[in-house]
């Protein structure tokens, strides 16, 4: 939570692109981002080959009442566990993307060029 805003402001500083457009995109998207949360703390436990956890919010409320450094710690870990996954998957998902949209987008910077060629005199 919270990563994502700094990683799409260093991308569209380094590609150049809008730093607005992407926060806004960025920010259209951040359901997405809550829906995956568990499944990247899954998917990190499998890549760190850790114990699979699973408390519901009920339980952690308790933990975190019980016992705060605990809980801070599974926090921790589930953070932990879910970025490592995100560092894994993004790079593969941000190359399918691009292979993806570049055609298209190739072609309509294309047209564009073509279209104002023509009216410019």
């Amino acid at each position: 939570m919270g990563t994502t805003t700094l990683v799409c402001g260093a991308a569209a500083l380094l590609f150049g692109l809008s730093l607005p457009a992407t926060q806004l995109i960025n920010y259209f998207v951040y359901p997405l981002q809550l829906a995956l949360i568990v499944p990247f703390i899954r998917a990190g436990e499998l890549l760190l080959h850790s114990k699979r956890t699973s408390l519901s919010l009920a339980q952690m409320i308790a933990l975190f009442q019980r016992n705060h450094l605990e809980g801070l710690h599974i926090l921790w870990r589930f953070a932990v566990q879910g970025v490592v996954a995100w560092l894994v998957f993004a790079p593969l998902l941000f190359a399918a993307v691009y292979g993806i949209a570049l055609p298209p987008i190739a072609r309509l910077a294309r047209s564009m060029a073509r279209a104002t060629s023509e009216v410019t005199p």
